[in-house]
């Protein structure tokens, strides 16, 4: 239906804003079910380039009555993306990727980067779920349904927990490696 950004309070001292890309994918009916909020992999993964396969093929069967809705959660795609150079994540540079996990040197040298353009205490879990809501809120949706893969998982539990009232727990889809948990 529509993609646009959202702008999101982050409370920080400088009133720095972090505007959302949200994706809301129209069911090809009639929305007679509360939406699903897609939570994306990662932590880093980017909802919207996600939103083609997922209503495609994860969440095919719900599209005929429910919304579909991807937000590219602060700090990935869209909305206000952190990205630093190569932390041992690229498979060109085979010492890196085979090397260990989060290099102390690397991560440090990632975090004074971005420290000048971004308040990272700001990029959590916790109030990253906190936007989530604030696109439903903003979407005028009373009631939401949780659908997430990988980190999403632990994600859309947080949302839940945050936000106790608004997920519909008929319908909550979760996905981990092995498959669906409904």
């Amino acid at each position: 239906r529509c993609s646009r950004d959202w702008s999101s309070d982050v409370c920080s001292s400088d009133l720095r804003a972090i505007a959302l890309n949200v994706l809301v994918v129209s069911a090809t009916a009639k929305a007679t079910q509360p939406p699903v909020f897609w939570f994306e992999g990662g932590p880093g993964g980017v909802a919207t380039q996600s939103a083609g396969p997922v209503s495609q093929q994860y969440l095919k069967g719900l599209r005929a009555d429910h919304d579909l809705v991807f937000v590219d959660q602060r700090g990935t795609g869209k909305s206000n993306p952190l990205k630093c150079g190569d932390i041992g994540e690229a498979p060109s540079n085979l010492d890196g990727y085979f090397g260990p996990l989060f290099p102390i040197a690397a991560i440090r040298a990632c975090r004074d980067a971005l420290t000048p353009i971004a308040d990272l205490t700001k990029y959590t879990t916790s109030i990253a779920t906190d936007d989530i809501d604030d696109v439903r809120v903003a979407l005028g949706y009373e009631q939401v349904n949780l659908a997430g893969a990988s980190y999403g998982t632990l994600a859309s539990l947080v949302y839940a927990r945050q936000h106790p009232t608004h997920p519909d727990r008929k319908s909550t889809r979760l996905n981990s490696s092995h498959g669906y948990i409904s």
